[in-house]
């Protein structure tokens, strides 16, 4: 999935895309919006940066969903690599 009408392209890995379509429709609907925020601007909501091991790895918590991500800057790209329920294991 690309985003023409953002500033970064989005990109989203196979198995986000699974969890993703897996979404009752009313969370779905929610992270969505979510994700197409991202495109505009990986920086901004509720973002945190997941320890020095994981270099450019992300999460953006949306209620009670994350949303995991990479961000390539150079190329202005951000790639979803997981959408998932918190629980006490999402960490």
């Amino acid at each position: 999935m690309s985003a023409q009408e953002n500033d970064w392209d989005l990109l989203i890995h196979p198995k986000a895309e699974k969890e993703l379509a897996e979404l009752q429709i009313k969370d779905r609907k929610f992270v969505d919006r979510a994700i197409i925020e991202l495109g505009k601007n990986p920086r901004t909501g509720d973002i945190q940066w997941l320890k020095p091991t994981h270099l450019n790895m992300y999460r953006k918590r949306i209620g009670r969903w994350r949303i995991f991500f990479m961000v390539e800057p150079e190329k202005r790209i951000v790639l979803i690599t997981g959408i998932r329920l918190r629980t006490s294991t999402t960490y």
